[in-house]
């Protein structure tokens, strides 16, 4: 007897605790109007400046006043000749507690870094600080600890007192180290685990009461690691030591620059190979430290005296070199290590020094996350050059450079601490987890002090339960001759009160890696896991012993309300269908010419957007005039499938389809071939069924080579086996590789088209378990991997045939989500919605969602006309008058183009616009001058677009 074991996700909700929970949230963007007070406030006084300056005095030597803008009220600090001079307010401290921080500042002009700062009776506490604009509000989220009891005073500084200091919406909110920790475990049990149920059942789905089971972790999810060095490589009790407990390194030094090339010329990677070969053989995952470092002071030897032309020729050389060498074999890199406290490339090479090189990590290693990596932004509050608000800053500067590609960026914190500041370091982290990008600790360590082991298990704890961090590396390579800053053995790898410490979080934090006991009367099991990767061992008297395997992994559910969904749509549309272009209007001698007109004006759109045609279309004009305003893209519904050209054995005929693609020509519409073959049964020419294998591999063979090299060069993709995920019609008679060979064929015979696999209920129905994304690309990694197929371009087709009822656009997204990750074309190649009283509403919100998502690159509906015989989706009547369903998608083709556009040249000439994908003619016209000039454009997807200069 077989066993089945079925696994469900119980969604339990968290454990609630009695005291205040701690907020997570932090916000990056400036704002017109600051957000509400955190905690309401927490123990501030009047935190929203609703009750004019009530609580509020004066901190130093500066005048403050209350003010009121768009009904928002906060309080000005102005007329300041220190940078303390500020407004203050007076508070309690208690011995011990944790203060977590927060404020909303503005300045009346610049770009200004402001600090909160408290005055204690032991003296000052920084607290955090912010970049702070004009005209909008900015976040500063911060913490501290107090050491004693007593008065504080709070206030705000900033080292330029030319500012007016503007703040509002201030919270500080004390919390117990008790209702920390709790916070700490709640957030572990909510992100690091999942409470499991499994069911024990039989072959015939009967359940097994009094299983026993038994779940074993085999793999963590959550990578904990340590930095090694050479000395591993010959030291079989550092191997063991290390492979017991880590599941990722980092190497010291022996990637970097100054160890793989120390004369200049002479590059030497063994060691590194050779480290790099053993974390292979014991599975453990390395981070790539560092492609370059931005520290003077740590450059080989030879290379700061260079000049700027040969500097740039040897980072290219050694860019290329390392990258290419260890190109998919590394989980990160730290591509320009401390660059925010250092500028040695920047300084020789030009402010774009960075950036430049993390887009050229990119173009060789693009599957790699790449990290920028600094210290002191969550260990030392005072130190303003890798504030948070200063590494989004850097972040954005990489992101805005002209060749930037959408790349992701990683946030790396080396996490050297002297001293302890959990607050601040939650706060920073917060901070840093706005922009959504991947966090990992890279280098922690503390300094050697009596309080290491102690500062040490409370900054893994921090560490670990933050939601945002995704790994943890500490910097403790061990050496005969002592550590960085930090070991966790002695050299006999006898823990010291370090190691101690870590191999006791490493057993907390996997004390749910096993798990045993009997099913119940019903045959479930539950269990609470860390998220990894489990093994279960099921016995019953009635089954032989039975081994499956289980993963566990992060588990999510985000409510999102109708409005926040579509504005996610506005947002990718936005983003991946538009690109600024920016024009400057010159005269022949090349001064600019303020004040001319451009006429801009949308011919064609950029995005695939189409609607199938049947062969109605060549007999009625009406057909022809309605779908070529409309369309560029289209599909034959039925007329090039082998049932239709060829109804009896050997005799073809393609006159309906020549005739279509003619017309097709005539009015520049792209053509998706559709199909060479289709897997079901049913849908075969009636002589087919009935042949021998050998005698259908013959015709298939005959039909294939005859439609597509009828047709070579003239389409843009071919579906080639139709719906061969739901039906194996040709793999039952010609064997399991039938469909992948005939991809290769297809390839062979017309590499112009992508050759599309085209399936139904991908995006359309959860429960259709025979196309769920793993096995969707399970097929395309057959086929892709084929003998004969290399250099094939193959695309994902989704039919989309919904039914009437209301369309799950969340699975439809997470299921674009996951097939994006192949990074193939993806193509919704069949819409339609069953009739029903919602059915235009329908189409719009699945049009919307599929334009909407960056992945999907073209469209095509299975609808049309009624003259047609449509039925069951017509976009116009009898009439060709518009139905509710024409009405939308007339209103979204007239929604997602630019159509005409027209400006005026500023001052520099300059005109800015932007603009959907497309084909343009631009028009320039100066009214003095009395000249104009036509010209056409081409706005894509792929590169930034130039200045595009026009002489006039």
């Amino acid at each position: 007897m077989n066993l089945l074991l079925l696994l469900s996700f119980i969604l339990f909700p968290g454990l609630e605790a009695k005291s205040l929970t701690y907020d997570y949230s932090s916000s990056i963007e400036c704002l017109e109007h600051p957000q509400k007070p955190q905690y309401g406030g927490g123990i501030i006084k009047n935190p929203e400046l609703n009750n004019g300056l009530k609580s509020w005095t004066v901190f130093g030597s500066a005048r403050i006043e209350h003010r009121e803008l768009r009904g928002n009220h906060f309080i000005v600090s102005h007329s300041r000749n220190n940078p303390y001079d500020s407004a203050s307010q007076k508070i309690f401290l208690r011995k011990n507690r944790l203060y977590a921080l927060s404020a909303w500042i503005q300045v009346n002009e610049g770009d200004v870094t402001v600090r909160v700062v408290f005055k204690t009776l032991n003296g000052f506490k920084h607290a955090g600080a912010t970049t702070a604009k004009s005209n909008c509000w900015s976040m500063l989220k911060g913490g501290f600890t107090a050491d004693s009891s007593g008065p504080a005073e709070l206030y705000f500084e900033s080292n330029n007192t030319s500012v007016e200091i503007w703040a509002d919406s201030i919270s500080i909110q004390p919390f117990t180290y008790k209702q920390w920790r709790s916070h700490q475990y709640q957030s572990i049990e909510k992100t690091r685990k999942k409470r499991v149920l499994v069911q024990a059942v039989d072959e015939q789905g009967n359940s097994l009461p009094n299983a026993t089971i038994s779940i074993e972790q085999k793999i963590p999810n959550f990578p904990f690691g340590s930095a090694i060095n050479k000395n591993i490589l010959n030291n079989e009790a550092y191997q063991n030591w290390f492979t017991s407990r880590f599941t990722v390194a980092t190497f010291e030094n022996e990637m970097k620059w100054y160890s793989t090339e120390r004369n200049q010329g002479q590059e030497d990677y063994s060691t590194a190979d050779s480290m790099l070969k053993f974390a292979k053989q014991h599975n453990i995952a390395v981070r790539g430290h560092n492609v370059f470092w931005d520290n003077a002071r740590y450059q080989p030897g030879w290379v700061p005296s260079l000049p700027p032309d040969q500097l740039n020729s040897a980072v290219e050389k050694r860019l290329s070199s390392v990258v290419s060498r260890y190109k998919d074999q590394l989980i990160a890199w730290d591509v320009v290590n401390e660059n925010m406290h250092f500028r040695f490339l920047e300084s020789k090479l030009g402010n774009n020094a960075s950036a430049r090189i993390y887009n050229e990590v990119h173009k060789i290693d693009g599957e790699t996350t790449l990290f920028l990596n600094e210290f002191n932004t969550i260990e030392d509050s005072r130190d303003g050059s890798s504030t948070p608000a200063k590494y989004i800053k850097k972040i954005r500067e990489i992101q805005s450079y002209s060749n930037y590609c959408g790349f992701t960026i990683g946030i790396g914190l080396e996490s050297h601490f002297s001293t302890l500041n959990l607050p601040y370091m939650r706060a920073a982290i917060d901070t840093l987890a706005a922009t959504g990008l991947p966090i990992w600790l890279t280098e922690l360590d503390v300094t050697s002090q009596p309080k290491q082991a102690e500062y040490l298990e409370e900054i893994l704890r921090e560490a670990y339960s933050h939601p945002k961090v995704e790994g943890i590396v500490m910097w403790t390579g061990w050496s005969p001759q002592g550590c960085y800053r930090m070991c966790l053995t002695d050299n006999n790898f006898k823990n010291l009160p370090t190691g101690d410490v870590v191999d006791k979080l490493l057993q907390e934090w996997r004390a749910s890696e096993f798990a045993a006991g009997k099913t119940d009367p019903n045959g479930f099991f539950e269990a609470s896991l860390s998220h990894g990767h489990y093994q279960v061992k099921v016995t019953h008297p009635v089954l032989n012993n039975s081994t499956s395997v289980l993963w566990v992994d992060s588990v999510s559910l985000q409510p999102f309300t109708k409005t926040e969904w579509r504005s996610h749509q506005d947002y990718n549309i936005e983003r991946v269908r538009k690109r600024n272009v920016r024009f400057q209007i010159l005269h022949t001698n090349e001064t600019t010419l303020e004040g001319t007109t451009v006429l801009i004006n949308q011919i064609r759109s950029g995005f695939p957007f189409g609607c199938c045609i049947n062969h109605n279309i060549l007999t009625s004009k009406d057909y022809q005039t309605w779908f070529a305003s409309r369309f560029k893209y289209t599909t034959f519904t039925n007329e090039m499938k082998w049932y239709s050209t060829e109804i009896k054995q050997g005799e073809e005929n393609y006159t309906i389809a020549d005739a279509m693609l003619a017309f097709t020509k005539q009015h520049n519409i792209a053509v998706r071939g559709h199909n060479i073959f289709w897997n079901n049964p049913t849908q075969q020419p009636q002589w087919v069924k009935s042949l021998s294998s050998e005698e259908l591999q013959k015709a298939a063979e005959k039909r294939l080579n005859s439609v597509v090299s009828r047709y070579k060069g003239e389409l843009i993709a071919w579906d080639v086996v139709n719906e061969n995920l739901h039906f194996s019609f040709f793999e039952d008679k010609l064997g399991r590789n039938a469909s992948a060979e005939y991809y290769s064929k297809a390839y062979k015979l017309d590499q112009k088209p992508i050759m599309f696999m085209n399936e139904y209920n991908a995006i359309e129905y959860s429960g259709d378990k025979a196309v769920i994304p793993d096995k969707y690309k399970k097929k395309l990694e057959e086929i892709l991997s084929y003998p004969g197929s290399e250099g094939i371009s193959v695309g994902i087709g989704l039919q989309g045939h919904f039914v009437s009822g209301q369309p799950n656009l969340a699975y439809m997204r997470c299921v674009l989500d996951s097939l994006a990750t192949t990074k193939l074309p993806i193509w919704l190649t069949e819409v339609s919605v069953d009739k029903g009283p919602n059915q235009a509403d329908h189409v719009e919100e699945i049009l919307r969602e599929a334009y909407a998502h960056p992945a999907v690159e073209g469209i095509i509906t299975f609808s049309g006309p009624a003259i047609a015989g449509f039925k069951d989706m017509q976009l116009v009547d009898e009439n060709f008058h518009n139905t509710p369903v024409g009405d939308v998608v007339d209103k979204l083709l007239n929604e997602w183009k630019s159509g005409s556009v027209q400006a005026k040249a500023d001052s520099r000439g300059f005109v800015d616009v932007s603009l959907f994908h497309g084909d343009y003619d631009v028009t320039v016209i100066h009214p003095v001058i009395k000249s104009s000039k036509t010209l056409n454009l081409s706005v894509k997807k792929q590169a930034p677009q130039e200045i595009v200069q026009i002489h006039i």
